[in-house]
């Protein structure tokens, strides 16, 4: 399902999707792989990329047993994120790291 502009910015609106979404953008990551960068839990990992991929933001590809999660094509996250990251980061080289993608 493609969302629209306010669904789009609700779910990059919680800190742990806009992360995660970051972690994908560098590279196709499995649920596990995605839950221990980030410090949390499978589940908790699994129910942020169900809302990504709900939003069309995210696709999920399965592997075996596993899930791996990638942008999904033409998605305007990517263009959003280097845009928001230029923005709010000139001049915060920490910012800068930790938002670089």
């Amino acid at each position: 399902m493609r969302c629209n502009i306010i669904q789009f910015l609700k779910v990059l609106s919680h800190p742990e999707r806009l992360c995660l979404t970051l972690d994908v953008l560098r590279a196709e990551q499995s649920v596990g792989e995605l839950a221990e960068n980030r410090g949390i839990s499978t589940s908790t990992a699994s129910q942020h990329l169900s809302r990504l991929r709900d939003s069309g933001l995210v696709i999920g590809t399965r592997r075996a047993q596993k899930i791996y999660y990638r942008v999904a094509d033409n998605c305007p996250v990517v263009e959003l994120v280097e845009q928001l990251a230029e923005l709010f980061t000139t001049g915060n080289r920490e910012l800068q790291h930790r938002l670089s993608v």
